[in-house]
């Protein structure tokens, strides 16, 4: 299966962006261990989606932010 690009634009700059907010939190704000691990996933999930400019749930859906260039 290929990966096309479907996260372009805002998408993905919003996508790195809370994705790397999301691992500070888990690393450097005291919250419980839970919160710690579950903000760690979404930033990681955030930024690797926003990096590799794919996502397969968007994917799933049929949505697709990248520009048809």
């Amino acid at each position: 299966m290929r990966m096309e690009c479907n996260v372009g634009g805002a998408d993905r700059i919003a996508r790195i962006g809370i994705g790397a907010a999301l691992l500070g939190t888990g690393f450097l704000v005291p919250i419980s261990k839970p919160l710690k691990v579950a903000a760690g996933i979404a930033g990681t999930v955030g930024l690797i989606t926003g990096l590799a400019r794919y996502c397969p749930v968007s994917r799933a859906f049929h949505l697709n932010t990248c520009s048809r260039s």
